[in-house]
């Protein structure tokens, strides 16, 4: 897009952008321009007519006076500034404005410069193993790579090279703000107590994605809310979900977004929204969603959240690529109806305390991941009210008073797991909320 607003001569145009120096990345070739040039803060205002170069004396140092030469140049000028310290328009040229946080301009276009692609990452990696080229790797760092500013990826894969070590385990070191990650886990189905409706939905649904099924004429659902008691296993479905479709998995964590400086937040999420465009197919985890609309009404922020939750409701609305959003709630009634309907999700789940036959196999699991063999039949019956979060940490409970009391898990019964169970409460105002939702 931003080639065709260059070549049209849209003006001026402001570009919230991490790295600025991506621009030239975006810049059309044969512009139909008389001279072309770059303004940084360190070079001044440097000019091109053609292939030519203005000589070094006649370069602009102070950008005041730069703007002076174009406000009386005769010729139409194509500029690009870097990080300026102020923004001003001048119709006969074609001006670009590039960096972070810029102030408004009325009747300037707005544009968010996105997030790498992979294929910058990769063009970025052959060049730092010239002559040396390894494709195969320099296309699994580069598939690694997503969420990160380009300077970020380069640095971590010449430490990975020189180091000898894996890139995806050197990522965290280099990023600076984790606005994406990805999340990696061996969880399937199996592992997961309950949710036998979801997972019969979603099993339906899961390849919908695959070239045979657009060719058939099926839509790849749009994703799911998943509403109700915390811990209930809302974000271990969301990671088993993403290894039995065989896609990759992305969170989003919208409270690294906000960011103090004007226009800064609107840009950041924009561009987080764009790189996981870049990665479908996918599965996109929205964690706690529903704490973010809060406040959505208020000006105490400027708009902020307001803008936020503008900006997140047309995308998922609009969005063509195939991502799967999964947004997991505690409080429900928090999201107002027009997220809700069809179009942004496909469907909404109500998630309430674990059934019997739910406590059964959430019990077995546990037990079964730590080597315990106990009655399963007798601690569901006395686990009323408890989630799978719950009944972990009776298990590891019991596990740490065993091995306290230098016994072996041979000796952890039923018996003595029941000894650490609590009686708990329902949590009605939640059920009450989720009432009428389809269950899981």
């Amino acid at each position: 897009m931003l080639k065709n607003l260059i070549k049209a001569k849209v003006t001026p145009i402001i570009i919230e952008a991490d790295e600025p120096e991506r621009v030239y990345n975006f810049i059309p070739e044969n512009l139909d321009f008389n001279i072309t040039g770059i303004w940084t803060a360190s070079k001044g205002l440097e000019l091109k007519c053609g292939n030519i170069s203005y000589s070094n004396s006649l370069r602009i140092k102070r950008y005041r006076i730069g703007f002076e030469y174009l406000r009386y140049a005769n010729k139409q000028h194509f500029i690009i500034f870097i990080n300026p310290p102020e923004i001003e328009n001048i119709n006969k040229h074609c001006l670009v404005f590039v960096g972070q946080g810029l102030k408004n301009l009325k009747g300037a276009l707005y544009y968010t410069l996105p997030s790498p692609t992979k294929e910058e990452y990769e063009k970025e990696f052959t060049l730092l193993l010239k002559p040396k080229k390894d494709k195969k790797l320099i296309k699994k760092w580069a598939g690694y790579s997503c969420g990160m500013l380009l300077n970020e990826a380069k640095n971590c894969f010449k430490y990975s090279i020189y180091s000898e070590s894996d890139f995806l385990s050197n990522k965290s070191k280099f990023i600076n703000k984790k606005i994406i990650e990805e999340i990696r886990t061996a969880y399937r189905f199996n592992d997961v107590g309950g949710f036998n409706n979801f997972k019969e939905w979603f099993n339906k649904r899961k390849f919908l994605y695959k070239k045979e099924a657009v060719q058939f004429g099926l839509e790849f659902p749009k994703g799911v809310i998943l509403a109700g008691i915390p811990g209930t296993g809302k974000g271990l479905v969301t990671k088993a979900m993403a290894n039995e479709a065989g896609l990759p998995l992305f969170k989003l964590d919208l409270s690294t977004v906000y960011n103090q400086y004007a226009g800064v937040t609107d840009m950041q999420l924009r561009e987080a929204l764009v790189s996981i465009e870049q990665h479908a197919p996918c599965i996109l985890w929205l964690d706690e969603f529903s704490r973010f609309i809060v406040g959505k009404e208020s000006e105490g922020d400027s708009g902020l959240t307001s803008r936020v939750y503008a900006i997140l409701l047309n995308w998922l609305q609009e969005r063509e690529k195939f991502v799967f959003v999964s947004a997991t709630v505690n409080d429900f009634y928090l999201l107002p109806p027009e997220l809700i309907r069809k179009g942004r999700f496909s469907e909404v789940f109500g998630i309430g305390y674990p059934t019997l036959s739910d406590l059964c196999d959430i019990w077995a699991i546990h037990l079964k991941r730590k080597g315990i063999n106990a009655d399963m039949a007798f601690l569901s019956e006395i686990s009323e009210n408890m989630t799978g979060a719950d009944i972990e940490n009776v298990v590891n409970d019991a596990l740490i008073n065993c091995y306290n009391e230098g016994g072996t898990k041979e000796d952890i019964s039923a018996l003595f797991i029941s000894n650490l169970i609590k009686p708990l409460e329902k949590n009605q105002n939640i059920l009450n909320q989720i009432k009428g939702l389809r269950g899981v």
